[in-house]
């Protein structure tokens, strides 16, 4: 990848401002809980999409402003190897398994609720307004974070052996920071599970199957909300 000036305002933009900002509202959030009111779903949706897709198209336009090669940014077809297979099946147990510690203890967990309703959709109305968001955010998040930021890092020490499990990490820390609105343990489990996203991203040289898993997580992510007992059962009692 050729670097230009472009690219080290996008990552400063995205890599940097972006998160350090989610870690701000994070602080004043914890520290004025009672004052702090979401926006509407629906509008929070729609923002989020349409601040994904100028993203996503700023990456993209400087990756063809330098003249780099698409097929490097990962728009190819993906190489199937063991360690991309592992990875995948890694991937799906972690999130599997998360997913039904979280229904076992929902209970359990005072918090869990209030954080979860604020984020995802209550209904089928609001669900409407979430997929689409979960789409972007998959094909963009991907693009960005694993594909485009990976490789202006990377950039900067080609040589070096532990160089691209080093980047994965950074990225991984970046993109979770970035999502430090849901919580500090989901931020972390995030990280793990980006860092994973990138394992299978550089074995298989291609962006087809985490931009697959990611929409797929986020998608089954806001549908298990709306048929999960418990929520059921609250939005009842509502």
């Amino acid at each position: 990848m050729s670097t230009n000036w472009y690219d080290h305002f996008l990552f400063a933009l995205i890599g940097i401002v972006i998160p350090l900002m989610s870690f701000y509202s994070k602080m004043v959030v914890r520290d004025d809980d009672e004052d702090f009111i979401f926006p509407p779903k629906n509008q929070m949706y729609i923002n989020n999409l349409f601040l994904l897709l100028i993203g996503v198209l700023m990456c993209l336009t400087a990756w063809h402003a330098g003249k780099n090669d698409w097929s490097i940014l990962g728009f190819q077809m993906p190489v199937t190897n063991t360690v991309t297979l592992v990875g995948i099946g890694l991937l799906m147990a972690v999130y599997i398994i998360d997913g039904l510690i979280q229904i076992r203890s929902f209970r359990h967990t005072d918090d869990s609720e209030t954080i979860l309703s604020d984020i995802l959709p209550a209904n089928w109305t609001e669900y409407f307004y979430f997929l689409p968001l979960a789409i972007m955010a998959g094909i963009s998040e991907e693009i960005i974070f694993r594909a485009y930021l990976y490789h202006y890092l990377i950039s900067f020490y080609p040589d070096f052996i532990w160089g691209p499990y080093l980047t994965i990490f950074i990225t991984s820390v970046g993109f979770s920071l970035s999502h430090l609105y849901q919580g500090w343990l989901s931020a972390f489990k995030i990280c793990c599970i980006s860092f994973l996203f990138g394992i299978i991203y550089i074995n298989s040289g291609s962006l087809f199957f985490v931009i697959i898993i990611h929409i797929l997580i986020d998608v089954l992510s806001g549908m298990s909300w709306l048929i999960l007992p418990e929520h059921e059962e609250h939005q009842n009692q509502e």
